[in-house]
């Protein structure tokens, strides 16, 4: 007893021929049964309107998404709550295409409709749902989402690893209104403190270091003691100008932006003035009208991005600590100029005809030995000592490096000898460690550095040897 083909079937019952027991169940096993097969008339009747092979229609078509490796959207994607992420791969056996039997009639076992109509319903492709909204959360499965279109999601996207592309928006962070007020969307803040992992935020002002650099402009208006969030960088958009403008500034497209130092969280479009106020480029504005719907490309968040101010006559100069300090510098505004040191001319002249009223040094020598120091530098000295002579010693440059014209004054105050003595490797008068001496009381001499190591004396002296 087994299936046969129609060919054999037809053999049996030719003219003449008496069938078998045998050939009558060939026959009836040969014939689907509907009792046998547990499918019903009205499941049988679905089979109207099969157009082709009814497995190999459901082999062509998808059981999941993962089954297409080529996807492609035919509409906007609807998350719907969903995020896009990992999943556990399912794998699919597909099933073979076998020519049909009493075996596979089983399967209609169950269907409650028409199978084409439903076979008709179902995706072959991702692409032909042109309203496509995931169920759960997409498993890319090593693929990539490629082609051309836009992606728009409303919620939070994260990314783990780099994210390589073009950003069309604002760069922004979150912090705490810490201000005691409300800060009005569009308002200027500082980091005053940190609440936990969140910056603490304040309105910014720019005539105190307290409240300055500004780090960002509010993105909407945030409560007191909320969090909210503040751009530091890109376009913030929809901004009122009676939000965040100084008041009496009048605002124009490309206006340079600067924080305000007289409104707390404002800007103007006047850089301010006066030592004691910070100048800080935060922006620029990019539209003015209609007041109500101003755009702001916001920059330079997070320092004072410009030469501090200075009053007239003030420079900058460093202080004891290695900080930048001012102080006056207004020599040709000083009626009455005094130094505070020594000033060196750098073989420089000192022009012009005024009146001079000076007075050098007078060094009272009663040693008998002295060694020339740069404090000696353009003295008056005058040797007293009565019992003995005194020896005055011109030092190499190399032991002190006396400027080049130099001139030191010397004068014999008593009967003793005053000697002037020019150590080795320095010449006096053309002699290397030449000297001479004062030829008499109340004479004087005067020396003067002409070279590195060469010195010429003139007065009332003796020859140099």
């Amino acid at each position: 007893m087994a299936e046969q083909g129609r060919t054999t079937l037809k053999s049996y019952f030719e003219t003449g021929d008496k069938p078998t027991q045998v050939q009558f169940e060939d026959l009836i096993d040969s014939v689907p049964n509907t009792s046998d097969s547990g499918v019903s008339n009205t499941e049988f009747g679905y089979l109207n309107g099969v157009t082709s092979a009814i497995q190999t229609q459901i082999d062509g078509k998808l059981t999941n998404v993962v089954e297409d490796t080529t996807p492609q959207l035919g509409g906007n994607l609807d998350l719907n709550g969903n995020n896009i992420g990992d999943a556990t791969a399912a794998d699919l056996t597909k099933l073979n295409e076998v020519t049909a039997t009493s075996t596979e009639l089983n399967y209609v076992d169950g269907v409650t409709s028409a199978i084409q109509t439903q076979l008709d319903g179902k995706l072959a492709n991702v692409v032909d749902d042109t309203t496509p909204q995931l169920g759960g959360n997409l498993d890319l499965n090593s693929n990539d989402i490629t082609g051309t279109g836009n992606i728009d999601i409303t919620g939070s996207v994260t990314v783990s690893g780099e994210f390589i592309g073009d950003l069309n928006g604002y760069i922004r962070f979150t912090g705490k209104n810490t201000s005691g007020g409300i800060i009005e969307k569009g308002q200027v803040i500082y980091i005053s403190g940190l609440s936990g992992n969140t910056p603490e935020v304040d309105l910014a002002r720019a005539d105190s270091l307290a409240t300055m650099p500004a780090y960002g402009i509010a993105i909407s208006q945030i409560a007191d003691n909320n969090n909210g969030e503040f751009a530091t960088f890109g376009s913030l958009k929809g901004l009122n100008i009676s939000n965040w403008g100084e008041t009496g500034i009048s605002f124009n497209v490309g206006d340079v932006l600067y924080i305000s130092a007289t409104e707390a969280g404002r800007l103007t479009n006047v850089a301010p003035t006066g030592e004691s106020n910070f100048i800080q480029n935060i922006g620029k504005l990019e539209r003015a009208t209609p007041t109500s719907n101003t755009t702001i490309k916001v920059g330079g968040s997070g320092r004072s991005n410009a030469t501090p101010n200075l009053n007239n006559g003030n420079i900058f100069i460093g202080n004891a600590s290695n900080q930048s300090s001012t102080t006056a510098f207004a020599i040709s505004l000083d009626t009455t100029p005094q130094l505070g040191g020594n000033l060196d001319v750098n073989r420089f002249d000192i022009t012009g005809n005024p009146a001079i009223d000076g007075r050098r040094a007078i060094i009272v020598e009663a040693n008998t030995s002295r060694t020339l120091s740069l404090e000696d530098a353009g003295d008056f000295i005058i040797a007293t000592n009565v019992g003995a002579a005194t020896t005055i010693r011109i030092p190499t440059n190399e032991s002190v490096a006396f400027t080049t014209g130099t001139e030191i004054d010397f004068i014999q105050y008593t009967l003793q000898e005053l000697i002037i003595q020019a150590e080795g490797g320095v010449i006096l008068n053309g002699v290397n460690g030449g000297s001479t001496s004062i030829t008499a009381q109340w004479g004087g001499a005067t020396i003067k550095k002409i070279y590195r190591n060469e010195w010429i004396i003139v007065g009332k002296i003796n020859d140099v040897a």
